[in-house]
C-alpha cells in the first residue's frame, strides 16, 4: 500500500475510536439510549482525546520508519486534527439531537471542534498562495570594507510542476523589491523527469525574467537533481552553480559568493568549503549558498563566512502556536531550522521558509508558515 492508503486507514481507525471513546461502547448515533446510560460529559471528551493522540503515537513510532516517514507522520497529525475531531465532535451534536444526554460543556467543546474546518480550508487554499516578504538586517563585520548597503532577494523552494499565474505573481512581487543580487537555493522544480521536459519551456520563461544587478545566481536542489538540469537556465540571465565562486562588486562592497551543490554538503562539503575559508583578505563580503541549511554544521566555528543562505525545510511548513513546527527534515535545531536569521557558534545561517509545498507524504497545506520571499540587507 502507498503511505497515502495508509494515512487514509489510519484517519479512519482513529475516526472509529474517538467515536467508540466519546459516545461509550461505540453506540451508533440514533440508537435507543438505555436509562442508566451515563451521559456525555467532558471527561469523556478528554478521554477520547487522549486515545486518538496515543494512538497516534503509537502508528507513528511503528509505521513512521517503515511506511509513512517523517512527513508521513506529520500528515497523520494533521489528519486528525482535519478529520478525526470535527466528526468525532459533528457525531456527538447529532447524537445530542437524537436524544444522547450530553452536558452542555460537552456540546460546547463539539461546537468548537467544528471550527476547525475553516482552519483546514484555510491551510489547504488560502496560505499557501498568501506570498509575503520578510525584510532582515544583516549587520557585516567591521572589517568588511565599503558602507553601502546591499539588498539580497531570496527565493527558495517553488518546488513548482506547471509554472502559471501563482509563480508570474511571485516573480512580480520578487521584482518588485529592486534587490541588488537574487539568489535562489534549489528546488525549483519538483516532479518527474518527464515532467521537467515538457515544462522546461515554460521554466526558463519564468528564470527569464529574473533580473539583477549582481546578477541572478541558483544552486540546485533536491527535487533538481535531474538530467541535464543546467539546460533550465539556457536564454536567461540566471547563473546555475555547481560548487564555484563567483566575486561581484555592489556599490562600495566587494562579495564572494560560493554556490555549494546539494549532494556536496555533508562529508563531501569539506573540501570545498574549506577553500572557499582559507582564501586570503578580510575585506570582502562572503556568502554561502546552498539548498539545505546542515551545511552550515561543516564550516568551522568562528568562520570567515559571513552568511549562509539555505532553504529545503520550508519553515516546517506546519507550525503549531507556542510550539513552533514538529518536524524540519533538517538536524539542526528545530528553532533554526523552523526559518529566518540564526547564529550556530559564531557561523551565521539565514534559512528561507520558500514558497511551495514539499510533496507527498508530507500534507499539502501551510499553516502558520506562510510562503515569503526574504529581503536580506547587508549593512
Amino acid at each position: 500500500m502507498t503511505p497515502w492508503t495508509w494515512l487514509l486507514l489510519l484517519a479512519v481507525a482513529n475516526t472509529m475510536l474517538g467515536h467508540a471513546v466519546l459516545l461509550r461502547r461505540g453506540r451508533p448515533v440514533g440508537a435507543a439510549i438505555d436509562s442508566d446510560e451515563r451521559p456525555v460529559r467532558v471527561s469523556h471528551v478528554a478521554q477520547a482525546a487522549l486515545a486518538v493522540a496515543l494512538a497516534t503515537v503509537l502508528e507513528g513510532l511503528l509505521l513512521g520508519p517503515l511506511v509513512l516517514g517523517p512527513w508521513g507522520v506529520v500528515h497523520l497529525m494533521w489528519l486528525d486534527l482535519a478529520i478525526v475531531v470535527p466528526v468525532c465532535g459533528l457525531e456527538l451534536l447529532v447524537a445530542a439531537s437524537r436524544g444522547r444526554h450530553a452536558s452542555r460543556p460537552a456540546r460546547t467543546l463539539a461546537v468548537l471542534s467544528l471550527l476547525l474546518v475553516p482552519v483546514v480550508v484555510y491551510a489547504r487554499d488560502v496560505e499557501p498562495h498568501h506570498v509575503r516578504v520578510e525584510r532582515v538586517d544583516v549587520p557585516l563585520d567591521a572589517r568588511r570594507a565599503g558602507h553601502d548597503a546591499v539588498r539580497i532577494a531570496v527565493l527558495a523552494d517553488l518546488q513548482t510542476r506547471d509554472p502559471g499565474a501563482f509563480e508570474d505573481a511571485v516573480i512580480d512581487q520578487l521584482l518588485a523589491q529592486h534587490a541588488d543580487l537574487v539568489l535562489l537555493p534549489g528546488d525549483l522544480f519538483s516532479g518527474t523527469p518527464g515532467e521537467f521536459e515538457q515544462m522546461l519551456p515554460r521554466l526558463r520563461a519564468l528564470l527569464a525574467r529574473l533580473d539583477a544587478p549582481g546578477g541572478v545566481f541558483l544552486v540546485a536542489g533536491d527535487g533538481d537533481d535531474l538530467p541535464d538540469f543546467e539546460r533550465v537556465v539556457e536564454g536567461t540571465q540566471v547563473r546555475l552553480l555547481h560548487d564555484e565562486t563567483v566575486r561581484l562588486s555592489l556599490g562600495d562592497r566587494r562579495i564572494t559568493l560560493l554556490g555549494l551543490h546539494h549532494l556536496k554538503e555533508a562529508e563531501d562539503a569539506g573540501a570545498v568549503i574549506d577553500a572557499f575559508e582559507r582564501q586570503a583578505g578580510d575585506d570582502d563580503v562572503r556568502l554561502l549558498l546552498v539548498h539545505r541549511p546542515r551545511a552550515v554544521l561543516a564550516l568551522p566555528e568562528s568562520c570567515r563566512t559571513d552568511l549562509v543562505i539555505a532553504g529545503h525545510t520550508h519553515g516546517g511548513q506546519v507550525a503549531f502556536p507556542w510550539f513552533g513546527p514538529p518536524y524540519t527534515g533538517s538536524p539542526l535545531p528545530r528553532e533554526v531550522a523552523a526559518g529566518g536569521l540564526h547564529e550556530l557558534e559564531g557561523r551565521r545561517l539565514y534559512v528561507s521558509r520558500g514558497i511551495g509545498l514539499k510533496g507527498p507524504p508530507a500534507p499539502p497545506i501551510r499553516f502558520l508558515v506562510p510562503p515569503e520571499i526574504s529581503l536580506l540587507t547587508l549593512r
